[in-house]
């Protein structure tokens, strides 16, 4: 993935990120009995946008939420008619960003 990420700012701050990369799908685990294409590893291009907020603590750390609006579009070969070829993923993430050098 190749990622955009705004500059974190002080005290109250928004945060927005885009990226951008590929994923793929393998080694399927589920119970389902599948064909031999059907098992065949699938490529997908993958674009992710967050948006959320964050809290400066000092130069050096900043406390954050985002929430992600993730979507994978995958190869429709192999796919019976009419299923979908894409897959969404909502993600929330609190978390802790330090900076290991410099100041902001």
């Amino acid at each position: 993935m190749a990622t955009f990420r705004s500059p974190d700012g002080q005290g109250f701050h928004q945060i927005i990120e885009l990226a951008a990369g590929l994923s793929q799908w393998a080694s399927y685990s589920g119970t389902d009995i599948l064909t031999a294409d059907e098992r065949k590893a699938r490529n997908g291009l993958a674009l992710v946008i967050g948006f959320g907020f964050g809290i400066s603590l000092g130069d050096r750390a900043a406390i954050t939420i985002v929430q992600d609006a993730g979507t994978v579009i995958g190869s429709s070969e192999g796919l019976p008619s009419g299923a979908s070829r894409v897959q969404r993923q909502y993600t929330t993430r609190l978390g802790l960003r330090l900076r290991v050098a410099g100041a902001r």
